[in-house]
């Protein structure tokens, strides 16, 4: 059964979700530390895969539990490959607006006064691996710091600052990075240079101005390396406020801001200038200011405030296409990317619907496949509502994160990760969140071989969700045709009776509580009516329903609630042994746990075994 992404959406809206866009979209990692203010500027160290990140906050915070936090004012860096803090916590005492990494070195640009321990005013350099100011002293004098460029051997920088290394520079300055030595580069602009890009012998400038060493240059602007002279490089960018952000693929330069033309051409907040200095047909049509751009492969990405597709979309380089977005809910300042992730700073609160604060690490669009599914668990079906039960989401039981790693379960690609909003584990009625279970691609021409398996969240209405309420589940697997398992932690899974084909632009429907949705194996599913529901009591997650005999899944009830009364009960905590899911683990008495297992076997022998029909 095939849904359309455009149906699909439209039933997102109606239900306050999000679905998944298309196989380009832009994963969010959401077990990266986040800050608890706005990022201002990012950088990236590829050699050791560390982001650095600038701006105006005081702490990090682990978005998993038990959420431990660190101080880090002002500036950070984060392992890109655990998303987890390094030691470098050099700590700045005014707002840092720029980050360069250039081998040991962090360049810190910004209003501070006081960094890595040291007075460094406007500019500071900070040992990579020791977190503290370096000997040299760049003595920028004056305003602030606002961009960077390195290139040539040498750190060019911007600002409204009137001094460096102890000589005028008038909002433009640049050092050689071998001696430490500021160079003769001195362009005089008339206002603001936001944004820096060096190629060969040639600086590119964006930002506010309108002339440049006292010719006419509206927003743009192109000197040679070595003194900041312009050389008959002409252009003009009108219609706004200016240029915000700048980025070179190949000889082609893209412009980010906030305009309306280039050249008396009409091109709104983005457009792109070839070698020979014309303005390319390259024209995104973004309809908010773009305040950050950076290369990322063959494509450009672009961001700030939140448009249609969220505030930061990933452009064809040549086209102009968009390829994929990633669903920032809010503004976007600074962007960096390596050949693997992409490093969004800003002052946004959710991507997808995740709790990601101020900086987010995207991967790279991955091949991925889509499904919506709907599944019952039949220890937690209310007959009366038609509907699983919530108790232990309600009782405040349900784990954020996902407990199948502590049973023993191997997810593969890190298909385990993520932690559950409050938004989500706090939604009442037919869409709360009933339990955790585990989705299983498997080889199409060997179903006992697992390609991919993915954590995954089960509404009291059976229906599968992502982890932010989203009902469209990605799968990291190339499009292709595979058996799809579905397990959980105390019921029998289930798998399809045969491979069913899934797509990257199309959301696939695989329904386990159809009668017509066919399964593998011999009575794989208990059936109530025209409605399949998952056979519970698996209590031991052994992939067997045992009454009596070794391993049996009766015992460990009687042991959870004491093994010497068999009338007491256990409430309040999160057990397998809870079969039916109402929050109380309880061995005899109405609506005991025991009883469902005798059921799930047969009622009347109690030696028999039902055995979970997976390869």
């Amino acid at each position: 059964m095939k849904i359309s992404l455009k149906l699909l959406s439209a039933l997102a809206l109606l239900l306050g979700t999000i679905a998944p866009a298309c196989a380009q979209w832009m994963p969010v990692r959401t077990t990266t530390w986040r800050p608890n203010g706005p990022v201002f500027a990012v950088a990236i160290d590829s050699v050791h895969n560390i982001a650095y990140l600038g701006g105006d906050f005081t702490q990090l915070a682990d978005p998993v539990p038990p959420y431990n936090t660190v101080a880090r004012q002002r500036l950070a860096a984060i392992d890109l490959s655990t998303g987890d803090p390094t030691a470098w916590n050099p700590g700045a005492d005014g707002q840092v607006l720029a980050l360069a990494v250039h081998g040991d070195d962090v360049f810190v640009g910004g209003q501070q006064v006081q960094c890595g321990g040291a007075s460094r005013p406007n500019l500071s350099v900070i040992g990579r691996t020791t977190g503290l100011a370096t000997a040299w002293n760049p003595q920028v004098q004056g305003g602030y710091v606002r961009a960077f460029a390195i290139g040539n051997g040498t750190l060019y920088f911007s600002g409204t600052f009137s001094a460096a290394g102890g000589q005028s520079r008038s909002g433009a300055a640049a050092f050689t990075l071998a001696t430490q030595v500021l160079t003769d580069w001195a362009p005089v602009p008339d206002d603001l240079i936001r944004a820096i890009v060096v190629h060969g012998n040639t600086v590119y400038l964006g930002g506010a101005f309108n002339t440049m060493n006292g010719t006419p240059s509206e927003r743009v602007a192109a000197v040679d390396a070595q003194f900041g002279q312009g050389f008959g490089w002409a252009h003009s960018v009108s219609g706004g406020v200016g240029v915000f952000a700048m980025a070179r693929v190949g000889s082609t330069l893209y412009l980010g801001g906030q305009f309306g033309t280039v050249d008396g051409i009409a091109r709104t907040n983005a457009a792109a200038i070839n070698g020979g200095g014309s303005v390319t047909a390259w024209d995104p049509g973004i309809s908010w200011a773009v305040y950050g751009m950076c290369p990322f492969g063959s494509s450009v990405v672009l961001s700030g405030p939140i448009g249609s597709n969220g505030s930061l979309n990933v452009v064809d380089a040549t086209t102009g296409a968009v390829l994929g977005w990633s669903g920032v809910q809010d503004q976007v300042f600074a962007l960096a990317a390596s050949s693997t992730a992409v490093v969004a700073g800003g002052s946004f609160n959710a991507v997808y619907n995740y709790p990601v604060t101020s900086f987010a690490v995207l991967g790279p669009p991955v091949p991925s496949v889509f499904i919506s599914g709907s599944v019952h668990l039949y220890g937690a079906f209310d007959t009366g509502t038609g509907l699983m039960r919530d108790n232990l989401r309600s009782a405040g039981t349900l784990p954020y994160t996902e407990p199948y790693t502590a049973l023993g379960y191997t997810f593969t690609a890190g298909g385990g990760e993520g932690v559950v909003p409050s938004l989500v584990m706090n939604t009442t009625g037919a869409s709360a969140i009933v339990d955790w279970v585990v989705v299983e691609l498997r080889n199409g021409l060997n179903s006992a071989q697992v390609v991919c398996s993915r954590r995954a969240l089960l509404r009291r209405s059976g229906q599968l969700v992502d982890l932010n309420g989203q009902q469209g589940l990605a799968l990291p697997a190339p499009p292709g045709s595979y058996f799809v398992a579905i397990r959980h932690r105390n019921h029998l899974g289930a798998m399809s009776a045969s491979p069913i084909a899934l797509s990257s632009t199309q959301v696939t429907s695989i329904p386990f509580t159809f009668s017509s949705f066919l399964t593998y194996g011999t009575e794989a599913r208990k059936q109530v009516g025209n409605t399949m529901f998952l056979w519970p009591g698996d209590v031991t997650f052994d992939h067997q329903v045992r009454y009596t005999g070794g391993n049996n899944d009766r015992d460990p009830i009687l042991t959870a609630i004491g093994g010497i009364n068999p009338t007491a009960t256990l409430a309040g905590q999160y057990r397998r042994e809870d079969v039916n899911l109402d929050g109380t683990v309880k061995y005899a008495g109405a609506s005991n746990d025991r009883d469902i297992i005798l059921q799930t076997i047969g009622g009347a022998l109690p030696t028999s075994v039902r055995n979970e029909q997976l390869p």
